[in-house]
């Protein structure tokens, strides 16, 4: 598909074509991130540290690739980039490297992270308890982000570490990360930030952020599959989360950098047409929906996530019915909490939040399928509304 904006970027789709808005689950990659890849597959497979010419090939690709990301990260030299097999093997490769050389040496053993966080970040502290680990859930304000008069008061002389993501993927809501990174500073507490959904959105400068590790997930930057990563500062202390020189796939590396660099040429598209778009279809549904809420719309919010409630129905059903309509969001689960939860924790009314859905777009999204999907989602919701109206008259 090809970049572009409004009716004539591409051609017209058909009604019963697919509308596909849960990219912050899962993106579409680029077709030259797989044509980067499968080479790979095929006549330059082998070991990178062999000692002969097949591996110097594939020296070769690993090093342009890293440097490649270096660069887009804007990352020193000297910083220490692992390439793994997924944004969330990375993030559990990480918390267990946080006990090995923080805990067991220094015995602060407290890590918190916030309410409704990344479901991966929460089950790897979870796993960390059965090492005699102790975790907190930050509580979140009302705009979305976490309480930072509230975190300042959990945090204690046994703290190691505090692990977020820096943006929500179900809300699109950017978390202040300097407050939270000075906080951490000044406790002497190390700062992991999940980017996967702030990647291409937001402007990262690794060298300046003031974060200890960042990780981040493939799939949500139009990555092939199996490709993740951590970024871990100069004397940040930790040794690497696999020790030694694991067998590396060269291939998914050639085409996660490669979807890197393709996600710097779109940064203004996602910022500028992307943004439009969500305005758009926010605008279309809560004027043609009665009690319909965009939620956090006053707090920063990445440009291609937007969270709707709809009052009056279960999520599960309209979600159920776009899915006949092959109009595609989400409602979390799976790596995410779920999208009600994530609200509860919010202080959103909770018959409110049980008609939530969350819809990501991409580059690729047009203003034919943003109008195709606003009319599922509205005939879907107000035929939900008068089936749940008549099941009340009938009681």
């Amino acid at each position: 598909m090809k970049m572009g904006s409004g009716k004539n970027n591409r051609m017209t789709i058909n009604k019963a074509d697919e509308c596909y808005l849960d990219n912050s689950t899962s993106t579409q990659p680029f077709s030259t991130a797989v044509d980067k890849l499968l080479p790979f597959c095929r006549s330059k497979a082998g070991y990178y540290l062999s000692p002969h010419r097949k591996g110097e090939e594939l020296q070769a690709a690993l090093s342009n690739s890293v440097q490649t990301l270096y660069n887009f990260l804007g990352a020193n030299k000297e910083d220490h980039f692992q390439f793994l097999g997924s944004g969330i093997e990375a993030i559990h490769g990480l918390m267990f490297a946080f006990y090995r050389d923080v805990v067991r040496e220094t015995g602060r053993n407290h890590f918190l992270c916030a309410h409704a966080e990344e479901a991966i970040i929460a089950r790897s502290l979870q796993e960390l308890e059965e090492l005699s680990c102790w975790s907190e859930f930050v509580p979140l304000s009302s705009n979305g982000v976490i309480d930072l008069e509230k975190f300042s008061k959990m945090v204690k002389p046994r703290t190691a570490a505090v692990s977020i993501s820096w943006v929500n993927g179900l809300t699109g809501v950017v978390q202040p990360i300097e407050e939270i990174a000075q906080i951490c500073q000044q406790n002497e507490i190390y700062l992991h930030v999940d980017a996967s959904h702030a990647i291409g959105k937001l402007a990262i400068d690794f060298k300046n952020l003031p974060v200890d590790f960042l990780t981040f997930e493939g799939k949500c930057i139009h990555a092939p599959c199996q490709a993740g990563a951590i970024l871990s500062k100069k004397g940040s202390g930790l040794r690497s989360i696999i020790p030694g020189n694991p067998p590396l796939n060269i291939g998914a590396l050639v085409g996660l950098a490669h979807a890197c660099s393709q996600m710097e040429h779109y940064t203004d598209h996602l910022c500028m047409e992307t943004a439009r778009l969500r305005f758009h279809f926010e605008q279309r549904i809560t004027s043609e929906l009665e009690e319909s809420v965009v939620f956090f719309s006053d707090s920063e919010r990445v440009s291609n996530i937007s969270a709707l409630g709809f009052r009056g129905v279960v999520a599960e059903a309209v979600l159920y019915e776009l899915n006949q309509m092959r109009v595609y969001a989400t409602i979390g689960g799976n790596n995410f909490p779920r999208l009600t939860h994530t609200l509860e924790c919010s202080q959103i009314d909770p018959e409110l939040a049980a008609g939530a859905l969350s819809f990501a777009l991409s580059y690729q999204t047009t203003q034919d399928e943003i109008d195709h999907a606003v009319d599922c989602i509205v005939s879907s919701v107000k035929r939900l509304r008068k089936i749940s109206h008549g099941c009340r008259d009938a009681l």
